[in-house]
């Protein structure tokens, strides 16, 4: 039990939120679907908690074969809380984070390990949020300290994931991602790759005193990722794959971002690079 001093408003606060995570908000009903890798609970009916633990554990195969890891390495399930409403999820994300996100469509809360949204009614942009934020979840469970790039650039990639049979199939282009980025290319106005790769959490998201909200930087930063991901990935029949697993496999083995750039792109010509992968996204 915790042992909170009186007048320790922030640990009362923390201890509010931890209390509230672990039981849950007070649902009249409540709906759930366990898998194996998977808990979702949802105040909506027991279609929407299938759904969508059916989807994660479609997708938690495509990030298994991306990162190439044994199934077992896993040892607990990923919790997931889909609200019925948008209402009731921007109360809640304000309970817990401090913060109303009604411009969200969800989000994953690494502090409480725990992936939320609400039933959006299209839901082609629900599975694509599934799809996107339990990247974040997935990769958070192996690595706590992914630079953002690399954890928004993949998550950017798996999120539009399409499927044949079993098979996922990744890496088709948002259009308009690709037609915002070619537009920044064409206007010289994109982030050098070797400074985007050494961003801090808030550089990317440009949280500079008086930046506004869904700042143009971060929307340079969010595609330019996505454009780098897919370029190491699908770039001449995956020529560069190699990096994603070595650039994951350096900072599962403990370095930090920085050290793990030096390692995996150290000797790299930027400039060779930055040319080849400018001639890939306009091509796209």
């Amino acid at each position: 039990m915790l042992n909170i001093q009186p007048g320790n408003q922030s640990a009362q606060n923390f201890h509010r939120i931890l209390t509230l995570v672990h039981g849950g908000p007070k649902w009249p009903r409540k709906s759930t679907r366990k898998t194996a890798h998977y808990v979702v609970t949802t105040n909506g009916n027991q279609r929407l908690a299938d759904l969508c633990a059916r989807e994660l554990e479609r997708i938690y195969r495509g990030y298994a074969n991306a990162f190439k890891f044994k199934g077992d390495e896993q040892k607990r399930k990923f919790n997931v809380r889909v609200f019925a409403t948008k209402e009731g999820f921007m109360q809640y994300s304000a309970q817990t984070t401090g913060k109303a996100l009604g411009f969200a469509l969800g989000y994953y809360a690494s502090s409480y390990k725990e992936l939320v949204l609400w039933h959006n009614p299209n839901e082609d942009q629900l599975v694509n949020t599934l799809y996107h934020e339990g990247f974040h979840q997935f990769l958070d469970y192996f690595i706590s300290n992914a630079p953002t790039w690399f954890n928004e650039g993949l998550a950017q990639y798996f999120e539009t994931a399409e499927w044949k049979g079993r098979q996922a199939v990744l890496g088709k282009p948002d259009r308009n991602k690709l037609g915002y980025l070619q537009r920044t290319l064409q206007m010289n106005r994109s982030v050098p790759l070797k400074k985007l790769l050494r961003l801090s959490h808030q550089q990317f998201m440009d949280q500079r005193p008086g930046a506004l909200a869904g700042s143009t930087m971060a929307n340079v930063h969010y595609v330019e990722s996505w454009s780098f991901i897919h370029f190491l990935i699908d770039y001449n029949k995956g020529q560069y794959r190699k990096v994603i697993r070595k650039f994951y496999l350096a900072l599962k083995a403990g370095k930090n971002p920085d050290q793990a750039f030096e390692e995996v792109f150290g000797k790299a010509s930027f400039l060779r690079i930055e040319k080849v992968w400018k001639g890939y996204v306009s091509a796209l």
